[in-house]
């Protein structure tokens, strides 16, 4: 089976030694920010992610047709809640997000911007490269994308908007070979990582249970599947993936469970998540 090979960003290392740098802002509390217009910038930003999805069905469809759903799930504290098939495919597509990134531990209390920032890069070398320009400096080539892109993502998937400002404290991108990272760098308004091969992901997660914790957040606990089918990699077949059931999921001999995982989320009034807490092991 196809697995992504990013060469020299350990993203997952990224994730787990959480940075304590600071270049976020406007974090959100049981789905309303902090300030009045910083959540018009995180509710605009997050409209504006949507449209960077069209190859991951679940980034723009599942959300639209989850809409009629997200006002109607049970809010007693402590409940279970049940899901529906609109929640259950939205679900399962807003962790795959982070199942295919390979990510093993996010927390939002300690993480730094080079975690947002990896995020946002991943993302979209899943989704086709299409916010990602390719320039050289000196020897190195580069992927590149704007601050504004970034934020998108970032805004939609944790809630929080960078501050360019910090952004500019990153280093610059280098020009020659060396013992250094592959990014993030920052230039010009724009992110850099040195460029890398990759292949497809065939990554899956699916919400097996999903509690009401009473204060604006839900606790999920998933499991996550390698997919043995070249169906996986078109879009239909991808979204048939996305709609599974626990149940479902176990039955399917395609799948091949992989890990085990728990994440908390903010749940905003429109019923889209906002990652706070992920974490996933190895079965």
């Amino acid at each position: 089976m196809k697995n992504l090979k990013i060469c020299a960003l350990a993203l997952s290392a990224g994730f787990i030694l959480c940075s304590a740098s600071g270049c976020v802002t406007g974090k959100k509390t049981n789905g309303t920010a902090a300030g009045s217009s910083v959540a018009s910038t995180v509710e605009a930003s997050s409209e504006a992610a949507s449209s960077e999805t069209t190859r991951t069905p679940s980034e723009s469809e599942n959300a639209t047709a989850a809409k009629s759903e997200k006002a109607s799930e049970p809010a007693a504290s402590g409940d279970s809640v049940k899901l529906s098939a609109e929640r259950q495919e939205y679900a399962n597509g807003f962790l795959t997000a982070f199942a295919r990134q390979y990510i093993s531990h996010f927390d939002a209390s300690t993480a730094g911007v080079d975690q947002y920032v990896d995020f946002a890069h991943i993302y979209f070398v899943i989704n086709g490269y299409r916010s990602i320009s390719i320039k050289t400096k000196g020897e190195l080539s580069f992927e590149v994308f704007s601050f504004d892109d970034a934020n998108s993502i970032v805004a939609k998937y944790f809630g929080i908007m960078l501050k360019e400002d910090d952004c500019k404290k990153l280093p610059a991108p280098p020009t020659a070979h060396g013992d250094q990272p592959a990014g993030p760098y920052f230039e010009e308004g724009n992110f850099w990582y040195e460029a890398a091969g990759g292949e497809g992901y065939n990554i899956l997660a699916v919400v097996d249970s999903c509690k009401n914790n009473g204060d604006g957040t839900h606790t999920l606990q998933f499991s996550v599947y390698m997919v043995e089918s070249d169906d996986y990699s078109k879009d239909e077949g991808f979204k048939k993936y996305l709609k599974l059931t626990p149940s479902e999921a176990k039955k399917d001999k395609t799948l091949k469970k992989t890990a085990t995982g728990t994440a908390k989320v903010d749940v905003g009034e429109s019923g889209d998540y906002v990652m706070k807490y992920y974490r996933s092991n190895n079965v």
